[in-house]
């Protein structure tokens, strides 16, 4: 894939961006190869920012995805802490917050998904916290080391690994979700040892219509496919 002259844009520092740039060397390519992210990390993997190291089993350096090293020594440029606002694509070029207009010949966007932002009363309040960032997971896992009770409003995959992380770590949880079963979906996917502590330990609570609010232990014992 030896292209002169060429660059090749990736937005967005994600696990996906850091392997595309990575198998786009393996492959042979050697233009120019830019990584444009917002935060100030170099790229990480976010799985275990809600098990591993949310419980303080992993440190900060086993998340990135290459060494520190591996960027420059691949002449890869990563643009930390920079925002894409604008893509014209008809003139190829990516408009940054610096001011600077990136000109590329091909782009990938890899920037993945952002937590839904809770827009009830109280959502402003002090202890609310979302993950989805390295900075996310440290704040998060800095507030469950103090104990206490954890609420974790979502029953999926990243919201089923939290509540469980937090179990093992000796805190109360209670996990939301729009279906109970949906949470029992997602656990049969989870480590053995996670799924064990989320079986004996999750209550999760959910609405079936607009009036009607039922409490569901997930026990072992559990033998009904209905909560009433």
């Amino acid at each position: 894939m030896t292209i002169d002259g060429q660059t090749f844009a990736i937005v967005d520092t994600s696990l996906a961006g850091a392997k595309a740039a990575h198998t786009l060397r393996e492959e042979g390519f050697d233009g120019r190869l830019v990584l444009v992210g917002t935060e100030p990390e170099r790229p990480y993997e976010q799985p275990p920012l809600s098990k591993e190291y949310l419980r303080g089993e992993a440190q900060r350096d086993a998340v990135f995805v290459h060494g520190a090293s591996f960027y420059a020594d691949n002449e890869i440029e990563l643009r930390l802490g920079e925002s894409v606002i604008d893509v014209d694509a008809d003139h190829r070029e990516l408009s940054l917050d610096t001011g600077e207009w990136l000109t590329f010949d091909r782009l990938l966007l890899a920037t993945g998904a952002e937590p839904r932002r809770l827009t009830v009363p109280g959502s402003e309040l002090e202890g609310i916290h979302y993950l989805r960032t390295l900075a996310d997971g440290d704040a998060l896992r800095e507030r469950l080391d103090g104990g206490g009770r954890l609420v974790v409003v979502g029953a999926g995959f990243i919201g089923a690994e939290v509540a469980a992380s937090a179990r093992q770590g000796g805190l109360e949880v209670a996990l939301i979700g729009p279906s109970f079963f949906a949470a029992g979906d997602v656990a049969s996917h989870l480590d053995p040892r996670l799924r064990r502590l989320r079986v004996k330990h999750w209550t999760t609570r959910y609405t079936r219509g607009p009036r009607r609010r039922a409490a569901c232990s997930a026990r072992p014992s559990a033998t009904s496919d209905r909560c009433g």
